[in-house]
Parts: structure tokens; C-alpha cells; sequence
């Protein structure tokens, strides 16, 4: 789990970059963003509607707006040692993700996705959180396990109904120090 990702940096950095303000460099990027997030258009049609309802063409150096591993995708340090001493306990660990393929391939490139055993990317199966069946292809990835043995979470609550309804225990994504409590009450209720 990182920092990023939050509150639409990309739009952010579009009205930075065509020097535009927020509310309209939302109302560019939305439709797009969200057909490039499900894997339905490339980023060359991503960059061509963009352009369309812009009026005009958009320069490659001011396209620049991508979530990386660099400007704020890193892990962050406590939750991935949560992680590393999970996978050493012998936990199953998968990744949901909602992401856009620039962003998938510098997390990819920078060693982000390497402690999960599977990763899935709206980008690559076509749905995003909340959609249920995202939630069903991460349960098809560990298929002798029980989904009320499945521990997801998740920092959107929303994110958190699909997996309930499907039957996993959830777990709303705060600080590290109140998800490693959280994580702590689940695995030991398992235990007893």
C-alpha cells in the first residue's frame, strides 16, 4: 500500500501542465480515465479524446501526468513489512488494484507488485473496485480457500461492500499502526 494515488493526482498534474484548473482538468481526464482504467482504450486514444475535448493538440512534454513508482506509488515502509511478515507466517498475498497501464508498468518495473503471489489490475481483467466481479477473479486466484478466510482491505470504504457480500472479512485501511492491530484480531479469532 503507498500514498499515492489519492485525491486524482493526474488531474492535478493536467491543470498544472495545461495551466487550467482543477474542476476542468477532471472533466478532460474523467470518461478517459476511466475506459484506460478498465484496459478498453490504449493511451494513444486515452491522449486523443483528451485532445478532442481540449480543443486542441496536447504536447508530449505536457502529458507527463502519470502516477509512478518514483513520484508516489513506494510502498510505504511499515505496511510492507506487515506484509513480509505475513508472507513469512505462510499468508496468501494478492493484489486489487485500480491503475492505469503507465502506472502499472513503472510499479511493475520498480519492484511493487513483487511480494504478492498475484496481482490483478483493472487495467488487465476489464472491472474496477467496486465492481463484484473483480472481487470474484481474486478469489479464483487462491481457489481451495474459503472466502470467509480471506482478509481484504482496502483504504475506499466503498471498496469494502463487494467483498463483504462475497463473504471475506474486510478491513479498512488507516494508519499502519491501526491496520497491524486490525490484521493482529483477525489472524488471532482465526487462530482460537
Amino acid at each position: 500500500m503507498s500514498d499515492g494515488g489519492h485525491d486524482f493526482e493526474p488531474a492535478m498534474r493536467l491543470a498544472s501542465n495545461l495551466a487550467i484548473d482543477h474542476a476542468n482538468a477532471i472533466q478532460l481526464i474523467k470518461e478517459p480515465w476511466d475506459q484506460l482504467s478498465k484496459g478498453l482504450i490504449g493511451v494513444d486514444n486515452f491522449w486523443s479524446q483528451i485532445e478532442n475535448a481540449f480543443g486542441r493538440e496536447i504536447n508530449y512534454g505536457l502529458r507527463d501526468i502519470w502516477n509512478t513508482f518514483d513520484n508516489c506509488m513506494y510502498p510505504r515502509e511499515q505496511i510492507q513489512a506487515t506484509l513480509m511478515s505475513l508472507k513469512a507466517s505462510g499468508f496468501i498475498l494478492g493484489l486489487l488494484s485500480d491503475t492505469v497501464p503507465p502506472t502499472a508498468q513503472s510499479i511493475r518495473c520498480g519492484g511493487g507488485y513483487d511480494p504478492f503471489e498475484f496481482t490483478i489490475l483493472s487495467c488487465d481483467v476489464g472491472f474496477r473496485k467496486p465492481d463484484e466481479e473483480i472481487y470474484n477473479i481474486a478469489l479464483s486466484k487462491i481457489p481451495n480457500i474459503s472466502p470467509s478466510n480471506v482478509v481484504y482491505i482496502d483504504d475506499n470504504p466503498k471498496n469494502l461492500v463487494p467483498a463483504r457480500k462475497l463473504g471475506m472479512q474486510t478491513i479498512l485501511a488507516g494508519s499502519s499502526e491501526d491496520l497491524n492491530t486490525e490484521i493482529a484480531r483477525i489472524t488471532f479469532n482465526k487462530a482460537t
